[in-house]
């Protein structure tokens, strides 16, 4: 795979350079932050949040609360299983 050169902000690279892991270069720390989040994912994501409501088509508002929910429950869980 060829290589790219890219300028970025020097609170971007420090934000970067704090993520990176032992073992790690700057491009598979990059890689990893920005993950795949495909629209697929995001359908099931979706989905799996509005099973937690009696609506079937819950209000924006309502799907942004449940989202938010759902995300400050991974963080939780991830943050417990790097202790």
């Amino acid at each position: 795979m060829g290589t790219k050169q890219i300028r970025v902000h020097e609170d971007t690279y420090e934000r970067i350079k704090s993520e990176n892991r032992e073992g790690e270069s700057l491009a598979d720390t990059v890689d990893r932050m920005l993950g795949e989040y495909s629209l697929l994912e995001f359908s099931d994501n979706v989905a799996a949040i509005t099973e937690e409501t009696d609506e079937e088509h819950p209000s924006a508002s309502e799907l942004e609360e449940l989202t938010e929910a759902a995300d400050e429950a991974n963080t939780e869980e991830i943050e417990e299983q790097l202790l």
